[in-house]
């Protein structure tokens, strides 16, 4: 199967984007390998991938295509790809996206359409949202606020000049994989906020500094680099401060 280059040029502009306008998103979404996947409907991760539907990723206007990407690096970020163990995949994907939505939408970030928002959850862990929503404590009510696109066809204005610069863009890489092209199992949708469905991974390995590469992130290590860089320029969110603060140095009771 040939690799949609328009797709991957428009996220490797995306992540340029970000590199000048969210650098902490930026330097952790560069530790994920591009990967095209037709097989599922927006996108994914592992903690090691970006998996993405072209197709999706090529009807996104550029501001929320850099939402979307920064959203799918949040849940490694988090050690999402982690923490579900026998927790069902799709209620985990929601509670995971209840938690980092407000923290991306208060860095100033666009997400796509049909985002997962409820104000009960802002600042919970996915685990606590978890809970609520097995319970059906505020599932049914939640608030899921979506942000209207103009007409479609406005929506591709501008995109024929990047298709002029896609079209010269380098020939595929070793990211894409040869194999036979699959539509999405409508009824295998784990990520109901259409922003990037977190996927079960694994723990880094304990290698030498020879031994390791791209793939063996110590998420941990890369919030807190990603954080002190982005501090240093100015340019750290609100949000991901106390995040990180939270998070490896939290409060006792």
């Amino acid at each position: 199967m040939i690799e949609d280059k328009k797709a991957k040029n428009r996220l490797l502009k995306a992540r340029a984007d970000m590199v000048l306008h969210h650098p902490f998103f930026a330097s952790l979404a560069m530790r994920l390998r591009l990967k095209e996947d037709r097989t599922c409907r927006t996108a994914w991760t592992d903690g090691k991938i970006f998996g993405y539907n072209p197709d999706y990723i090529n009807i996104l206007p550029r501001e929320k295509l850099v939402g979307l990407s920064a959203h799918t690096v949040m849940h490694p970020a988090c050690n999402h790809h982690l923490r579900r163990k026998d927790k069902d995949p799709e209620t985990w994907n929601k509670a995971c996206d209840y938690v980092i939505n407000p923290i991306l939408l208060d860095a100033g970030l666009m997400l796509p359409d049909g985002f997962l928002w409820d104000d009960a959850y802002v600042g919970k862990t996915a685990e606590q949202v978890y809970i609520r929503l097995v319970e059906g404590q505020g599932d049914e009510d939640s608030n899921e606020e979506e942000n209207n696109d103009p007409d479609p066809s406005a929506q591709t204005s501008g995109q024929d000049e990047e298709q002029e610069e896609e079209d010269q863009y380098s020939p595929a890489t070793d990211d894409s994989e040869n194999g036979v092209e699959k539509n999405p199992d409508p009824d295998d949708n784990t990520d109901p906020g259409g922003t990037g469905e977190v996927r079960d991974g694994s723990a880094p390995k304990n290698k030498t500094f020879s031994e390791q590469n791209n793939e063996d992130t110590d998420w941990d290590q890369a919030l807190i680099q990603a954080a002190s860089n982005a501090r240093s320029m100015g340019a750290l969110p609100k949000g991901v401060d106390i995040l990180v603060k939270e998070r490896f140095s939290p409060t006792l009771p």
